[in-house]
């Protein structure tokens, strides 16, 4: 017999090896990008001191807007008159609670229409995607079957999307999220772990943090 644990590890040193080449490349990227954005703030800053006369006109504008909607509401306010006449009449209460029983309907069609399209969009992308083995279509459904709490198989997507192109970042956070759902925490623990080390995933460290503390 096979054991799929051993080989699943395996398979995710294999493939979280190939991220090093480019996490450094990633790693150079960032700390370039940080200098430009670090000198264009500055010179952004600079600017905004100069403009400050222009920020004080706007907030002597803003009490007027106030005064305006506040005269506003003293205008809508009903009178104790108006709201005794309701309290007297038995025939409005009728309509107000069939108003609500009809938004809550259209509400459940929404729900219902919602599902059904999810579905039908699924079946759709499942035969586009043994066709052609896209990663953006196994990713696709991956996304689709976590939204709809069909954890299986978000699991099984976004594990072929990962063997299809291990750079997704999106695909690793839903496989293991999936693997969470699934009562395999100590597993999906361990493999957020070694994805942080090759990849240096700023969503990977949140979702590390927020499994720790208790936020999922």
């Amino acid at each position: 017999m096979l054991n799929v644990d051993e080989l699943e590890k395996r398979y995710l040193r294999y493939k979280l090896k190939s991220f090093l080449p480019y996490s450094i490349f990633f790693i150079i990227v960032f700390l370039s990008a940080f200098i430009v954005l670090e000198t264009i703030y500055i010179k952004t800053d600079k600017t905004e001191k100069i403009k400050t006369p222009k920020k004080q006109e706007k907030i002597k504008e803003i009490p007027k807007q106030l005064d305006k909607k506040q005269n506003d509401k003293i205008i809508i306010e009903p009178s104790y008159e108006f709201i005794k006449n309701i309290a007297s009449s038995t025939n409005k209460p009728k309509k107000i609670v069939k108003k609500t029983k009809n938004k809550e309907v259209k509400q459940k069609k929404k729900l219902i229409i919602k599902k059904q399209d999810d579905k039908d969009s699924i079946k759709i992308i499942l035969k586009r995607f043994k066709n052609t083995k896209s990663p953006t279509l196994s990713l696709f459904l991956a996304k689709k079957y976590y939204d709809l709490k069909d954890y299986k198989n978000a699991y099984k997507y976004a594990f072929i999307t990962n063997d299809l192109d291990n750079k997704i970042e999106e695909s690793w956070i839903i496989f293991i999220k999936s693997m969470i759902k699934l009562d395999k925490k100590q597993k999906a623990i361990k493999t957020l772990k070694l994805y942080i080390q090759h990849s240096d995933s700023q969503k990977a460290k949140k979702l590390l943090n927020d499994i720790y503390t208790g936020k999922f």
